[in-house]
């Protein structure tokens, strides 16, 4: 029992990175839009974040190399490495800051101070974790944050008068209600984050593929148990949504605590993916251009350190950073589906990977399937970014057909080379 505890402890720091911020916005605005039709979104996001997850620490027991060496092995171009590196660490800065000012608005919520005071506190918080020196410690910590995170969400959430009728078709029955495409797209990018493939894989541990199973996909259901919460919690706000507007929903229906539990809530995921985030840039660093020797290599330090203090300086200023973001998002568009099809390569790949660790037919099936989203999630990611960057206006709809019509085509290519490979 203790030793299944400790490895759900080590990869919760993968339910600590997708539940942030972005994730309370969009799951509760989800819910308070959409009630619980937009749940199966949630449901598939996890289960493919499983799937990915799970791919990418195989590959690290399967080999014992990390993604980066894994693509020196197969002869990547190194350029390709220069370009993952920058994009990861620019999307990780990028979302920093939006980290520590989650986090800094969950404590505004219940405490009257200004902001950069706040601010100080969530980075020191967040630096004397990392400064730890120790990925199984900092896993630890995270561990206990997203428990204290899990439990105040949920406890909120069970107080709430839910028709488990409604429950029950938003999971399992998907449907698109109108002008609700956008807010699926927002579910399922909040969930399978690219820097997060890295993460996993650069984790060391001494589980077998049974435990490495278990733990992990333990972690991630309950990190997809709170964000079904937060949803829950988003159906029961009538008034404009906002942070605001959530905490006084939930004291103004008499919910013991519901405020407080919130603000702490929203506190503890800032604050969780205020830590992954400098971690999974460092470590993306390490993979791609490392030799393994983790936090004792100074550039290790010097990564985290600098996502860290631009978040800092995002959040002491109040700068609101819309054009960084933007461009990240735009970015990350592109990055997420190259990581997976990357992964699904190499997963496959005979010279590298023994029999027994390579992926069955329908785990391929799945995966590609998986892949088509992603690719449809960068493609409107690219063009929402466009909208906004260029003034150039593109339709929801014709986003929509034209990221479905490239996103069929490039799977379906690149599944025949999967199961081409898979026959040789």
């Amino acid at each position: 029992m203790k030793n299944s505890i400790s490895h759900i402890l080590l990869w919760s720091v993968i339910s600590a990175a997708f539940i942030g911020p972005g994730t309370i916005t969009s799951a509760s605005k989800a819910g308070h839009s959409f009630g619980f039709d937009l749940l199966w979104a949630l449901l598939f996001s996890i289960i493919a974040t499983i799937v990915l997850q799970e791919a990418s620490v195989r590959i690290k027991m399967a080999t014992n190399k990390n993604l980066g060496q894994v693509l020196r092995a197969i002869k990547f171009p190194s350029v390709f490495s220069v370009i993952l590196f920058v994009s990861v660490t620019l999307g990780c800065a990028a979302y920093e800051a939006g980290n520590v000012l989650g986090a800094v608005a969950g404590l505004e919520l219940s405490f009257d101070y200004q902001t950069w005071i706040l601010s100080m506190i969530t980075v020191i918080i967040a630096f004397g974790v990392l400064i730890q020196g120790s990925v199984k410690r900092i896993c630890q910590a995270l561990g206990l944050i997203v428990g204290i995170m899990g439990i105040a969400f949920i406890l909120i959430a069970i107080q709430v008068d839910i028709d488990w009728g409604a429950f029950a078709k938003g999971i399992l029955i998907p449907s698109v209600p109108n002008q609700s495409s956008l807010m699926i797209i927002a579910l399922v990018g909040t969930t399978i984050v690219p820097y997060n493939l890295f993460l996993a894989n650069g984790i060391k541990h001494n589980q077998n593929l049974s435990e490495m199973r278990s733990g992990l996909t333990m972690a991630i259901l309950f990190g997809g148990v709170i964000s079904m919460a937060i949803l829950i919690l988003g159906t029961s706000v009538t008034d404009e949504f906002g942070f605001k507007t959530l905490q006084a929903a939930f004291e103004k229906q008499s919910i013991s605590g519901g405020g407080i539990l919130f603000s702490l809530g929203l506190f503890c995921a800032g604050l969780s993916s205020a830590i992954t985030a400098p971690l999974a840039a460092a470590i993306a660093g390490e993979s791609l251009f490392g030799n393994g020797t983790g936090w004792k290599n100074q550039y290790f330090k010097w990564i985290w350190m600098f996502v860290l203090g631009f978040g800092a300086v995002i959040a002491f200023i109040n700068f609101k950073a819309i054009p960084i973001i933007i461009l990240a998002q735009a970015v990350n568009g592109v990055l997420l589906p190259f990581i997976a099809m990357t992964i699904l390569w190499v997963i496959n790949y005979p010279k590298i990977m023994p029999s027994e660790f390579r992926n069955s037919i329908g785990n391929n099936t799945l995966s590609l399937l998986i892949i088509a989203c992603c690719i449809f999630l960068g493609l409107i990611n690219i063009m929402k970014a466009i909208n906004s960057a260029s003034g150039i206006v593109i339709q929801e709809n014709q986003m929509i057909n034209l990221s479905l019509i490239v996103a069929a085509l490039l799977s379906g290519i690149f599944g025949y080379f999967i199961f081409r490979q898979k026959l040789d």
